[in-house]
């Protein structure tokens, strides 16, 4: 890790988020502290009970802690630091072979300037067709279009009857079988149907089944690295929240092409540079914006949904233990407490997803019972009760 910051600021880890500054503090010498033990009665319990007490701690937070137990890596980040992109390529460095120069060429060697104006200048630049669909885009969408990089800073939301938070997790494993038979099932029936868009409509049906009434409008993560030029590479927080419509009614071939329509127009990274633009140009409105004092949540309003698919894990990087099964599990912190966020990702056949909400505000059985649905994938779109 020590040699990972001396690389620079862009790697991340070194950096201490501040929303009164432009520019955050970064200090190398700050990086021999990251990596903490693992206590051996935390990493004897199951993934979702690790989750829910390295996230209940108490005392300080730190921006970046890596948490080593003899079978476990546990990663506590900042989420102004970056999103699942950084924990990706850090998980690739961190088990490349450090005793060569090769091991850091996982991570970017100089920070990437002004990453914004770079995608908006390969995505709309003498494309002025592109842009006016773009605009038309973000005019119909409105508000549906939401940065993601500035959660509220302490997760601390009141709800009624709960003095403290209650951090609760979830976890859904997917075998390989079970993939191999979504993916036949997707290719027959949604042929091209993106990943995010077939698991947050399923996600819709496994929880009506249960009980759980989520908002119409899920709030899915556009990674913004797919507008930057080929071959640069930035760790930072680059995503933005498209909320899309979704009703368990729904065909996922037609999720998926609402979904794709605008991440293909540019909206969701013009949204996102007009993000930009407004925090440096009235920092103060914008702290107050993203520091706004939240509502107290009715426990019967809906629930907020918010759906991150993270993609593929690095297959060669990461020693997994054989014959055991893969497993990548997360909490992130929802924004409301009637909210849940979901991460999806894979490796090896292997799916998780990792869900995250507020116990005090949300049902746990219900949330239990989605998860047992949500390990059939198939048996739920074939499910005659959304003919």
């Amino acid at each position: 890790m020590e040699a990972i910051a001396a690389l620079g600021p862009q790697t991340r880890i070194a950096l201490t988020p501040d929303r009164s500054r432009r520019r955050w503090l970064y200090d190398p010498s700050s990086a021999s502290d990251i990596v903490q033990h693992l206590p051996a009665e935390i990493e004897a319990l199951d993934p979702v009970r690790m989750l829910e007490t390295i996230r209940s701690g108490r005392g300080e937070r730190r921006p970046f802690i890596l948490y080593l137990g003899r079978h476990t890596i546990a990663a506590d980040v900042h989420h102004g630091l970056g999103d699942s992109g950084l924990i990706k390529y850090l998980a690739a460095t961190v088990f490349a072979d450090m005793s060569t120069d090769e091991a850091l060429s996982y991570l970017p060697a100089r920070p990437l300037r002004a990453p914004t104006l770079q995608a908006l200048r390969r995505t709309f630049g003498n494309r002025p067709a592109r842009t006016a669909r773009a605009v038309r885009a973000m005019v119909a969408f409105g508000d549906d279009l939401d940065a993601a990089a500035y959660p509220p800073s302490n997760g601390r939301i009141a709800s009624p009857g709960s003095s403290e938070p209650i951090y609760a997790s979830g976890i859904c494993e997917i075998d390989p079988e079970a993939s191999r038979e979504l993916k036949r099932w997707r290719d027959l029936v949604a042929p091209g149907a993106r990943s995010a868009a077939i698991w947050a409509l399923l996600t819709h049906r496994a929880g009506a089944i249960a009980g759980l009434q989520f908002a119409t409008g899920t709030r899915i993560a556009v990674d913004g690295r797919r507008y930057l030029p080929p071959g640069q590479l930035y760790l930072g927080n680059f995503a933005l929240g498209l909320q899309l419509p979704i009703s368990p009614s729904d065909h996922p071939k037609a999720v998926s092409d609402n979904l794709e329509g605008i991440v293909a127009t540019g909206a969701p990274l013009m949204a996102m540079g007009l993000f930009g633009a407004a925090a440096w140009t009235a920092p103060r409105l914008w702290q107050a914006r993203c520091q706004r004092t939240p509502r107290i949540d009715d426990t019967s309003r809906p629930i907020d949904l918010v759906f991150s698919d993270v993609g593929q894990w690095p297959e060669a990087a990461i020693p997994w233990v054989s014959g055991e099964q893969r497993c990548f599990a997360g909490y992130l912190d929802p924004d409301s407490a009637r909210g849940m966020t979901i991460m999806s990702s894979a490796s090896g056949g292997f799916r998780c997803l990792s869900i995250s909400y507020r116990a005090d505000a949300i049902d746990r059985a219900a949330v239990d019972r989605m998860i047992e649905l949500l390990a059939d994938p198939v048996g739920l779109l074939e499910d005659s009760t959304w003919a």
